[in-house]
């Protein structure tokens, strides 16, 4: 690497708080360090110069990065760190987002990926489907290694944390038939007996509840989620509308809301987006958004209505939150919408980590939600509705709500019927 003048930015490819990433006229890429606070600022060239490094480090060790070109500090003050451009690169999480199942070359390129970073003994700090791109040949390259570290050869137990974190990542863009198979491989490769799959989907359930409620502080401060916005935060890329505005609310509870409604999009749950909060003197406002069309339900409400027709909706969204490890609390108002499609949003409701995962047996909390979900139906079914057909509705939808295989469908089909028995 040579110390050699900036090339001046095109365009802006990523931009966040701390770095803004831009390709230039050259065709390289550039790195931009610009951390908002004066005592977190000083340490951008050391970011710099230790992803630089980092990069050298893992090619020759084998992991495919990008070539480190240049650490420099830029016309404008800021550090900067100028790498080689990935040809035809799509990031694995656009990639995701597209419809329709990844290539099976693709998840081969990640496989390839991981188990090179495996026998590296490098340890991600911040691995998720952002990092890691994928070229015009399904090579797949990591990228954003700063904080990584590396090591001797991963123990099993490491191994095991490292499956359970990248499948927690995954499980909500990936099917449960393509984690198994990576998971399957990765563990072949590197010799290691892989997990039973049903243990292998609690730990990834398990570890992504944990990551994205350490994540719910990026809804009340600068961060790729949201902006400072006057007083009060705002999206970074918020919902078409239409918008709905909220009566004026105490500022703990407002910022509460808008905290469960990010970790509901977080969480890819069928919800209403957040769009703006606004804190004043002494109150405060959310402001969200939901389809055109969309129709309130207070779940809570005691007002006679057909609720036959709601059955399977509201059991797959129930579903859909207790395979994230959430719940609502039965005992405070619940405020849903049906969308024209059928499907129901959570637009409010006292959010909390569920009292047990997905299919485990112990869930009093989760209980609790069906059973009081089931009677809000039931009271309001109409007459020549019989309970049963609803009731096998209901833990239909909540089961295909759960994002594992077959055996752990099977799982959470059974317990909700025993717990509305």
């Amino acid at each position: 690497m040579s110390l050699v003048p900036p090339h001046p930015p095109e365009a802006v490819l990523k931009a966040g708080p701390k770095r803004t990433v831009l390709r230039t006229a050259s065709g390289t890429i550039v790195k931009r360090f610009h951390a908002p606070g004066a005592l977190d600022r000083w340490k951008d060239p050391l970011r710099a110069w230790r992803e630089a490094r980092m990069l050298s480090r893992l090619a020759r060790r084998g992991v495919r990065v990008p070539r480190a070109i240049a650490w420099r500090r830029g016309a404008d003050g800021h550090w900067e760190l100028e790498l080689e451009e990935v040809p035809a690169a799509v990031d694995l999480a656009a990639l995701l987002e597209r419809p329709g199942r990844p290539r099976i070359a693709q998840l081969r390129g990640l496989l390839v990926l991981a188990v090179n970073m495996a026998r590296a003994g490098h340890r991600h700090a911040d691995l998720h489907p952002g990092n890691v791109l994928l070229d015009g040949e399904h090579r797949a390259w990591l990228i954003d290694v700063g904080r990584g570290r590396l090591g001797g050869a991963p123990s099993s137990r490491e191994l095991a944390d490292l499956l359970a974190k990248v499948g927690g990542r995954l499980r909500e863009q990936l099917d449960a038939r393509a984690r198994e198979w990576l998971a399957g491989r990765l563990m072949r490769e590197l010799r290691v007996p892989p997990p039973h799959p049903a243990e292998l989907e609690t730990e990834a359930r398990r570890s992504r509840a944990r990551e994205a409620s350490r994540r719910d502080d990026r809804w009340t401060r600068a961060s790729g989620s949201c902006v400072p916005r006057g007083p009060g935060f705002a999206h970074r890329q918020p919902a078409p509308g239409p918008w709905h505005r909220s009566a004026a609310l105490e500022p703990a509870q407002a910022r509460a809301w808008w905290v469960e409604l990010g970790r509901l999009e977080e969480h890819r749950l069928p919800a209403a987006r957040p769009v703006l909060l606004r804190e004043g003197a002494g109150t405060a406002r959310v402001v969200h958004g939901l389809p055109a069309g969309a129709v309130p339900i207070q779940l809570s409400s005691d007002e006679e209505a057909e609720r036959a027709a709601l059955a399977a909706p509201l059991g797959s969204l129930l579903g859909q939150l207790h395979d994230r490890g959430l719940e609502w609390d039965p005992a405070h108002p619940v405020t849903l919408a049906r969308a024209p499609s059928g499907e129901l949003l959570v637009v409010r409701a006292r959010l909390r980590a569920a009292s047990a995962g997905g299919g485990e047996r112990d869930g009093v909390g989760r209980r609790a939600c069906l059973r009081a979900a089931w009677r809000w139906i039931v009271q309001g079914a109409g007459d020549g509705q019989a309970p049963a057909d609803l009731r096998r509705a209901f833990c239909a939808a909540y089961s295909e709500g759960h994002l594992g295989g077959p055996l752990d469908r099977l799982r959470a089909l059974a317990h909700c019927e025993e717990d509305l028995a």
